[in-house]
């Protein structure tokens, strides 16, 4: 990879910028992956340098220029009335700055930046599909992004030079890749490019880093698709799920993915209980557990379904002897819910959490209830308040732990 237009933007911004301060001396802001070293080297050759290195930059890494990682060092160069040299800091920011290197002006980033896109955009700008408006577009946003730390500049140096060698559409969006991204057709729509890489890392980073067992099952569901296109576009997904590199993105496709994901993996083939689900543990303990987990995700304990019965349903493959077999798990829900009055005289539907007990033994009652009679209490049974049950509790005994407790059981309650 080449980053001779990255050091040729260094070498002019700094110099540029050491002529604007009377005292020589400035703070450079860039990343380790900038070519720094080799432009400061170059720029020695034509404006002596001296070099304040602090992380995550070491002093073995630049040769040529007398470089130090003492601050003091840094400010006693700085102090001194006859020198004919500048000097530039690397790293951390003013904090561990000895105290007469803090008022140094900084260099942004965004200034080697935009020099950098200029001449790569005179270098290459003009070849066949780059000097369309979209593309442009989606090179300024790129440029955007390292100016702000958030992509490599050497990962966008590598991919520059890459479309510059095939400047069509096609290889623009293919080629997203070498940035981390997934390849997208639709990067260079007009006026999208921001909205789209944004997409398109938000994706990326929930597949390195999302443990939710729902994007693994319909990525597993969809390998298996007659679809060609799709089964291997999620093949390509699994195998980026698991190694976290970039060359394996290479064979995604964004909208595809998208749809993939979007998509509610249903399975064509049987339907089965809870309880037959179970009896797969032996076998297969992980995916039944992972199926419960998703299951679990599915059902909101502290919400109302939006309709009763509430049917959920999560894939599941079981594998014997070699051959798989799709099956959907399902459960029928009907939690009690009610109408309540809202502040707005509207009727609000709300899970019925209203508790009237199990057996004879059971000593505490829900207040609430919509019967216009009082329930009569039976056999082993009283009403008593939190007052008066603190004074029959026997001694020991931890009453707020117990009502604590007890309200946190509300949400399973049925009328």
């Amino acid at each position: 990879m080449s980053d001779r237009t990255l050091k040729d933007a260094l070498i002019t911004v700094v110099q540029r910028a050491l002529t604007r301060v009377s005292d020589r001396i400035l703070r450079l802001e860039v990343s380790k992956d900038w070519p720094v070293a080799t432009a400061l080297l170059e720029l020695d050759k034509t404006t002596p340098l001296k070099i304040l290195v602090q992380r995550p930059f070491k002093a073995a890494e630049f040769i040529g220029p007398k470089t130090t990682e003492n601050a003091g060092v840094a400010t006693g160069w700085r102090n001194d009335k006859d020198r004919d040299f500048a000097v530039v800091i690397l790293g951390t920011g003013t904090g561990n700055l000895d105290a007469g290197l803090k008022d140094v002006r900084p260099l942004p980033r965004k200034e080697v930046v935009e020099e950098w896109k200029k001449r790569v955009v005179k270098r290459i700008g003009a070849k066949g599909d780059l000097a369309k408006y979209e593309v442009q577009d989606l090179l300024s946003e790129l440029f955007n992004r390292v100016a702000n730390g958030e992509l490599p500049a050497s990962k966008l140096e590598e991919y520059t030079d890459t479309i510059g060698k095939t400047p069509k559409v096609e290889a623009v969006c293919s080629n997203l890749w070498r940035l981390g991204l997934i390849p997208d057709s639709q990067a260079v729509d007009r006026a999208m490019a921001r909205v789209r890489l944004s997409r398109n890392q938000e994706l990326v980073d929930r597949l390195r880093e999302s443990d939710d067992v729902k994007i693994d099952n319909k990525l597993e569901f969809a390998a298996e698709s007659a679809d060609k296109t799709i089964s291997n576009i999620a093949k390509a997904a699994i195998a980026f799920r698991t190694s976290g590199q970039s060359d394996d993105l290479k064979d995604i496709r964004l909208p595809v993915l998208e749809e993939i994901l979007k998509t509610t993996s249903i399975s064509q083939g049987r339907a089965i209980a809870i309880s037959e689900l179970l009896d797969f543990h032996i076998d297969h303990p992980d995916s039944v557990r992972e199926c419960l987990d998703e299951f679990t995700s599915e059902w909101d304990l502290d919400e109302p379904p939006p309709t009763v019965p509430l049917i959920l349903e999560v894939p599941f493959v079981s594998e014997k002897e070699k051959k798989k077999e799709e099956l959907l798990v399902r459960i029928t829900l009907t939690p009690p819910v009610k109408e309540e009055p809202t502040d707005d005289d509207d009727e609000s539907i709300i899970l019925d959490s209203r508790w009237t007990g199990d057996d004879d033994d059971t000593s505490i009652l829900a207040a609430e209830s919509d019967k216009t009679a009082a329930e009569p209490l039976t056999a082993g049974q009283i009403e008593i308040s939190s007052t008066k049950f603190r004074e029959l509790a026997p001694p020991g005994f931890s009453v707020d732990s117990f009502l604590t407790s007890r309200s946190a059981l509300r949400k399973y309650e049925r009328g």
